[in-house]
Formats: structure tokens, sequence, C-alpha cells
């Protein structure tokens, strides 16, 4: 909350794709900290999304009065939805309706907008924004130095019928989970030097459903690690 203090945002965003940080147990602990956000600064905006708010935002937002929207964007997919929120935020009247896969409220009725199309070419979402974080304070598991965790691509190949994350996706698309897509084996290479060269990670664990199915991508990949001299 000191940092908040501190920057004094006007929106802060909640969301985890990946399962291994806690599943649905950390949705507690994203509602606990936005109710002392609203407490404290009441006209901060708080937005979900990931894993759960996808397949359930309605009822998640009726039940925490504390979170103002919530994206609905199978496996991460929330990029374009949370951009367009934001743009409409600045606009002295905004009107959420015309933006896809966004849960928001209007008077008292949580209003639950049409889904948006999957984002086809991930190649096209610029690198993540690791400048913006405290590198030097992530471990592996607690104890592993020089550690960090990616995500190259969306959706699982698999589809296979027991997976129990078929329950977290939107189930006006359910198939949406097992429509996968990839970056490039170029752009895998070029954050992991980035990961290595400036930040010195070392160990890199690659949270994919399916990684290495798309047979392009892997040697593509390869060739692009054998010219690298970091590697």
């Amino acid at each position: 909350m000191d940092e908040l203090g501190r920057r004094r945002p006007d929106v802060v965003f909640f969301g985890s794709v990946i399962p291994a940080a806690g599943g649905a147990a950390q949705l507690n602990r994203f509602h606990a900290a936005m109710k002392r956000i609203k407490e404290s600064y009441p006209k901060t905006v708080t937005v979900g999304g990931g894993l759960m708010y996808t397949a359930v935002p309605q009822q998640i937002m009726k039940d925490n009065p504390q979170l103002d929207f919530a994206i609905v964007g199978v496996f991460g997919d929330n990029e374009y939805t949370m951009w367009e929120l934001l743009e409409e935020l600045k606009r002295p009247s905004p009107n959420f309706d015309g933006i896809k896969g966004l849960t928001y409220r209007k008077g008292d009725e949580i209003i639950l907008t049409p889904a948006r199309p999957l984002i086809q070419n991930l190649d096209e979402l610029p690198m993540p924004a690791y400048d913006l974080f405290p590198m030097d304070r992530y471990y592996g598991y607690s104890v592993i130095p020089n550690y960090n965790e990616a995500v190259t691509t969306r959706g699982c190949e698999g589809a296979c019928h027991f997976c129990y994350e078929w329950w977290l996706v939107d189930p006006r698309n359910p198939r949406d989970f097992s429509s996968h897509r990839t970056r490039s084996g170029k752009a895998v290479a070029d954050e992991m030097e980035l990961l290595n060269k400036q930040y010195g990670v070392k160990s890199l664990t690659f949270m994919d459903d399916d990684f290495n199915s798309d047979r392009q991508k892997m040697v593509e990949l390869v060739d692009e690690l054998e010219k690298e001299s970091w590697t």
C-alpha cells in the first residue's frame, strides 16, 4: 500500500495465466488487495483478468464489489481488451458496451460483452516489459537464483477430455482452449537472450501447456540459439 500511495495509479490490474502461481487460491489475495485499495483510494479502478475471471466473470464480480472490471480472455488474451478499456477510461463519459471481452457494472447490473476473437499472431505483441519489474528479486521455488518463467504459446492441441483447464475457459467459446498459437522461434530466442544478457537469468522454465508441438517454431528456435554466442 505504501508503493500504491507513492505512485497513485489510476488503474490497478490483477491477473495470472499460470496455474502454478496458485490457481484459484490467488483470487482471494487479489480481492483482498483490491478491498484495501478501495478503502484507501476509492477512485482507483480495479481490473481482474486471467484464470477464473474468464470462466465465471459475472459471479466473481457479484461476489466482489471492490472489482470494477473483469477481462474475459482465454489464456491471457487480455492485451487488446485492456488497451481499449484504458483508452475508454480517459473519456469524460466512457461507454464500455463496444469493448469485446469485458465484464463491467452498469448501475446494479453486471454486463458481459460479446467474446473477443483470439489473437492469432502472438508475434504482434511486444516483448514483456521486464524493465518494469524488480527482476533481481525473483527466485524459482524460493531457492533457485537467476530464475524466470516464460509462456510462448497459448492453447493446447492435446485437448484432453480430463484436463481441468476446460473449466477455466469462456463457456461461450470452449474450443478456444484447443486453438494452439505460438510465438516464432526467433521471438522466443530474442526473449531468452534479453533475460540472460540484461537480467542474468540462467534457469528458465517454459510454462506452456504445449511448448514444442510446433515443428517450425522449434527448428527456428534451435537455429537461432546456435547462432548466438551467449548460449
